[in-house]
Order: C-alpha cells, then sequence, then structure tokens
C-alpha cells in the first residue's frame, strides 16, 4: 500500500492526495519502485500496479536465463533451471503482491548478467553497465546495500581497468538518498536506522546472538516454503538449504559476485529484526541460489564416473527441487476453478486468495481475505467521517492513507512515560487513534496499541460486524479523540474435533444451549516465543481448533483481562449475539454441559498431543455462562501447580 500511494505522490499524471504526500514524506522505502509505478499511473489503479509488477517478474526470468547461458551453462539446462524457478511457490506467491522483490531481482540479476559478460568475454563496456544496476538495486531495496558491498570488494579484488570511477558511479546515488535520509529526520514516520538502533541498543552483544539465531531459523523455513516444502518434510529442507548456501561459499572461493553478493546479503537479513518478512527477503535470492546449488552439485559430480548423456547428481537435484512443487500447483489450479463466496468475490485473484503458508493451517487464507475485505470497506467508509484537515494515529499508517485517505501518523512510543505520551499525543495534532490487532515492531509490539495507555476515555463511534455473533470490530472516539478499532477474533474454522464446537461455527439458536465457562491457564508465552510474533501456546491451541486466529502477546493479555499475573489464559463461554466478555477475551469456543471436565481434557490431551509438555489446567465453573454477569462471576482462575479445591496466590 505505502508504495502505491508514494507512486501516486510521484506520477506527473495524478494530483495526488494529502495522505499519499505524507506517506511519501515519512515512508522509510527507497524512491525507485514507486517512481516506475508512478510513470504509469499505477498509483490509483490497483490492477495496473499488478500487471507491472506481474511482468517484471517474468522479464527478471528471462534475465535470469541469460545469466546462466552468459556463465557457460547450456541452453537445455539454463532453461531448465529457469522452469523450476518459474514454477516455485515463491516466485508464484510474489507475483499476486505489489512488492519492490521483482524489480530488486530484475536489477541484482542484471548486474550479475553484466558482471558475468566482462569475467567470461573480457568486455570492459559491461561493467559500466553493471555499476548504475548496482546502484539502482539499492534504490529499490535497502538491503540492495549488500550488491553494493559484494560490487565494490568485487572491484578490489579483481582491479579492472577504472575500478576506481566505477566503484564511484555505483556509490554515489544510494549515497546522495543516504545523506537525504539523514539530514531530514523523520519524526512522523519509521526509520530503518532507529529501528536498529532501538533493537540494539540494550544489552547489544546478546541482542545481537539472539536475533542471529531466531533469523537463521526463520530462514531455513522460508527457503522450505519458496520451495513448497511442509513441516512434514523440513529436513529435506535443511539438506536442500546446505546444499544452495554452500553453493554460494563455493562460487565466493571462486572470486564470482553472485557468491559474494549472497553472503553479504544473508549477513545483513541475519541481524534484520524483522523475522516475519523472511519469505520476502529469501526470495530475491531465491534464483541465485539454486544456480549457486546446481554449480556446486556439478562440480561434485566431475569427481564421480560419468555415464554418458546422463548427469545423475544434476537430475536429482533439480528434480528435488521440482517435485515438491507440484502438489503447490495442483492446489493452485484448483483453487483457481472454484468460486468464493459474493462478498469475497474480489479476492479471488489475490494472494489472499491461494495461500502460501504451506507451514501454516491453510484455513487461515479465508481469514486473510476477510480482513482485507474488512479493511477496504470499512476504512474507506470512515475517511469520509474524519475531517480533511485532522488525522489519525495508527501503527499501520499505510492502511489510514490509503483506504481512509486521511494523514494517519504513528503514535508515540510504548517507552514513554505518561506525561512524555500525553505531551507527544498533543503535538502530533491528531485526534483520532485507529486500533487494530496488527502490530508494528518498530512502534510497539502490544496488539490495540496504544489502547490500554488511553484508558476508559474511549467512546464508541461505530460497530461494524464481521459475522453476526462472529467477529466484531469497533471504532470509537472520546475526550482525547481517538478512533479505535478492536478485533475479537473468533474466525469460522472447520474443527476436526466433533465433541469441541467454535462460537464461530455456532447459530445464534445454539447458544441458548446450557454450557459451562472454561478457563486454561497457560505457561508464560515469553520464553516460548517463536520469533514471529506467534507464541508456541497460541500455535497450540491454533491446532487443537480452540481459538481464533488472533495471538496476543504479553502486554496484549495483561491489558485485555484485569488482575493477570504471571500466567496467561484463554477463557472460553458464549457470549451471545452481542453479549462482551470482561476485558474482551480474543478467543470463544464452548462446550455442551454434558462434556465433563475429566472427559475434555482427555479429548483435549488427545488433540494436541505434541503440545503436553508445556502443561495445561483446564477448569469449568460452577455455574453457567449464559450472560456477562454470570461469565463475571463464575471465570476463575488458577495457576499452574493450583486447583479449585487448593487455590494459591498467583502473585
Amino acid at each position: 500500500m505505502v508504495y502505491l500511494l508514494m507512486a501516486e505522490h510521484f506520477s506527473p499524471w495524478s494530483e495526488g492526495s494529502a495522505a499519499a504526500a505524507h506517506a511519501t514524506r515519512h515512508s522509510p522505502f527507497p524512491p525507485l519502485f514507486p517512481i516506475l509505478l508512478g510513470l504509469f499511473n499505477a498509483g490509483t489503479d490497483v490492477l495496473r500496479a499488478h500487471l507491472i509488477t506481474a511482468g517484471i517478474l517474468v522479464v527478471a526470468l528471462a534475465v535470469f536465463n541469460r545469466w546462466l547461458v552468459i556463465d557457460g551453462l547450456t541452453r537445455w539446462w539454463a532453461l531448465a533451471l529457469t522452469a523450476v524457478v518459474a514454477v516455485l511457490p515463491g516466485t508464484y506467491m510474489h507475483a499476486l503482491w505489489i512488492f519492490s522483490e521483482p524489480v530488486y531481482l530484475l536489477l541484482s540479476l542484471a548486474a550479475l548478467a553484466a558482471v558475468a559478460v566482462w569475467q567470461r568475454r573480457g568486455e570492459p563496456r559491461a561493467l559500466w553497465a553493471a555499476a548504475p544496476l548496482v546502484a539502482a538495486s539499492v534504490l529499490t531495496r535497502s538491503a540492495g546495500i549488500s550488491l553494493l558491498v559484494a560490487f565494490v570488494g568485487f572491484l578490489l579484488l579483481h582491479r579492472p581497468s577504472q575500478w576506481k570511477p566505477l566503484i564511484i558511479v555505483a556509490t554515489i546515488p544510494p549515497l546522495l538518498w543516504g545523506v537525504a535520509r539523514i539530514v531530514t529526520p523523520d519524526t512522523d514516520g519509521i526509520s530503518y536506522l532507529a529501528l536498529l538502533g532501538e533493537h540494539y541498543a540494550t544489552n547489544p552483544f546478546t541482542s545481537v546472538f539472539g536475533q542471529i539465531h531466531t533469523n537463521v531459523n526463520a530462514m531455513i523455513v522460508a527457503l522450505s516454503e519458496n520451495l513448497g516444502l511442509s513441516r512434514n518434510t523440513r529436513h529435506a529442507g535443511m539438506i536442500l538449504a546446505a546444499i544452495v548456501f554452500g553453493g554460494a561459499l563455493f562460487r565466493a572461493s571462486r572470486r564470482n559476485l553472485d557468491g559474494f553478493y549472497v553472503i553479504a546479503y544473508i549477513l545483513v537479513i541475519l541481524m534484520w529484526p524483522a523475522p516475519s518478512e523472511m519469505q520476502r527477503f529469501v526470495f530475491v535470492i531465491l534464483p541465485i541460489l539454486v544456480y549457486q546449488g546446481f554449480d556446486l552439485i556439478t562440480a561434485l559430480s566431475q569427481r564421480l564416473p560419468r555415464v554418458a548423456r546422463f548427469e545423475p547428481l544434476r537430475i536429482v537435484f533439480a528434480g528435488a527441487l521440482l517435485l515438491p512443487a507440484m502438489p503447490f500447483l495442483a492446489v493452485m489450479t484448483t483453487r483457481a476453478t472454484q468460486s468464493a463466496p459474493a462478498e469475497l468475490a474480489p479476492y479471488r485473484t489475490t494472494a489472499f486468495w491461494y495461500g502460501w503458508y504451506v507451514w501454516h493451517d491453510m484455513s487461515e487464507r479465508p481469514r486473510d481475505m476477510l480482513l482485507a475485505k474488512i479493511y477496504a470497506d470499512e476504512l474507506t467508509a470512515i475517511g469520509p467521517r474524519i475531517p480533511a484537515n485532522d488525522c489519525i494515529y495508527s501503527v499501520k499508517t499505510s492502511f489510514v492513507h490509503f483506504y481512509a485517505k486521511r494523514i494517519s501518523k504513528v503514535p508515540p512510543a510504548a517507552s514513554l512515560d505518561s506525561k512524555s505520551f500525553v505531551e507527544a499525543v498533543r503535538a502530533g495534532g491528531c485526534h483520532y487513534f485507529f486500533f487494530t490487532f496488527l502490530t508494528s515492531p518498530a512502534v510497539s509490539r502490544e496488539r490495540f496499541y496504544p489502547q490500554q495507555r488511553l484508558g476508559d476515555s474511549i467512546q464508541t463511534l461505530k460497530e461494524m460486524w464481521v459475522r453476526e455473533g462472529s467477529d466484531v470490530i469497533r471504532v470509537g472516539h472520546n475526550k482525547a479523540t481517538a478512533l479505535k478499532m478492536r478485533f475479537v477474533s473468533r474466525t469460522r474454522y472447520k474443527n476436526a474435533r466433533p465433541r469441541i464446537h467454535l462460537l464461530a461455527s455456532a447459530q445464534p439458536s445454539e447458544l441458548a444451549r446450557e454450557v459451562r465457562c472454561l478457563t486454561l491457564n497457560l505457561l508464560p508465552c515469553d520464553p516460548f516465543t517463536t520469533g514471529t510474533g506467534t507464541t508456541i501456546q497460541d500455535r497450540a491451541l491454533h491446532h487443537a481448533g480452540l481459538v481464533g486466529s488472533v495471538p496476543f502477546n504479553a502486554a496484549g493479555a495483561r491489558g485485555d483481562v484485569a488482575g493477570v499475573g504471571r500466567d496467561y489464559f484463554f477463557t472460553h463461554c458464549p457470549e451471545g449475539s452481542r453479549t462482551y466478555c470482561p476485558g474482551g477475551v480474543r478467543s470463544m469456543a464452548f462446550l455442551p454441559a454434558r462434556a465433563s471436565t475429566a472427559s475434555t481434557l482427555v479429548l483435549l490431551r488427545w488433540a494436541m498431543p505434541w503440545y503436553s509438555a508445556l502443561r495445561f489446567l483446564l477448569m469449568s465453573a460452577t455455574r453457567d455462562c449464559t450472560s456477562p454477569e454470570a461469565l463475571a462471576t463464575t471465570t476463575a482462575r488458577y495457576p499452574l501447580g493450583c486447583s479449585p479445591t487448593s487455590p494459591c496466590d498467583s502473585a
């Protein structure tokens, strides 16, 4: 969305909006990709932007094929590897997003091809083509600094004629852009330098090694997902990762630019505190990794006895990359022929409809489509209610900018004390807040931030029901002037265990059934975080079908339920069509009264046996939970190791 807003601002064919101008002025993203979209007036035409992005990805594949041929691969093998990369899930799914990755991939591959021409044919003009391509790569994605560093190192190592002017050509444009960002500090947006500084400022040694550990795991998962591997084949993914990363080292040992580049790029993203974006980070080097692994296999095969016209190792490697993609292609073909509900029909052509998170429950796809529709429809409707000269605080400013067409600013940081927070809110000049369960590490990892800090001063402006008796969003306005979005997620899931029913899948008439309140006590979330904003507990409960799709972190849990100590819990009870549980509990489920606590506990353990190591305690209350008053008196909470007959102090 930010790219489209920037494209609208840069377009010579559009007047642009105040929201687009503000988003561009405070965006941390380099300008080249949105400028390209703006030249084709794609900032206000989403379909055109999609066509441009997908078309650029096709051109990038053609450049990849050409690079392989220049580097000495036969045309047939070059075509085969290009076809393998083209059908990989990562390639397919990135063609469905408006991201800068295709443009960056095109520029970086073109730079590698130009350098290969110089290495193979000795043409000095090729390096003069490579230098501006390297500079353009940095102006497309900040991580392109790794290509610049690798290119400078390559020139220093090989010392071609006029290597100093080549370094200047490749370095000056990104340097000017960086200086411009430094001399015009952004106090109203998100800065990459500020994000890194804040992340590593306290206890740098521990932070660095902790981040590297998290990102290494995330990188292996991202590579597996881009290749189409699932949890059941994760060991194969680790073997392929070892081969392709070993290929990068092999290419670097032969003094090839692509080897230097991949190593530098990996070092950059290992330090980047955004493991949830690792799929995108890995994709831009995925074709290069495929070729580097293939080149390593080729070198190894030369040490083995050869059979005429048969190269077993190379064929096995190519097949190992291709086979996992076949089920994915079959699923995508099936999805392309399926119909969607009428209200979600416009989203059949988006990545939300297809889904590619093969390590996750694929039932998240309808949830993502639903959320996309919520933001598109409701923020568009909210926009006219906000004065044109006013603005909105939000951790997801791009959503507000794009759909509501109103200026949005990042709320004051969570690290501020109460007095400084209030002063910063007033200084920002916005009279509205937009609260969402989505988080931004650069602002706060607390969901619905800064709802908790605003306290009871919020006044509801509008309620937006996603599904009657299911998901709810509330928008509010208060004395502190706050626009509020509160998501109580109980998204529709198909539960594989028939004795456990989700509230979202129940009809209003079923809610009159006699039920009991249940409280599930868990170990603290923090020691078990996965590095992607999701806790092991969240995944386990999600796997068992007991909770909705929106996990909440430590701060969110404390803010939602009064009196929460060191234990986190999920309360399960029906709330009727328009009844709220205390504190805005995110996820609801209910059990028939005839299901005893003991049998339910056995069923839960059977539903998620791999989770039993974390221990949990399930309890039932004595009174029926058919009203908020009953709920307030019956949702007892006990820490681990305690029981209704032996309640111990949770503090």
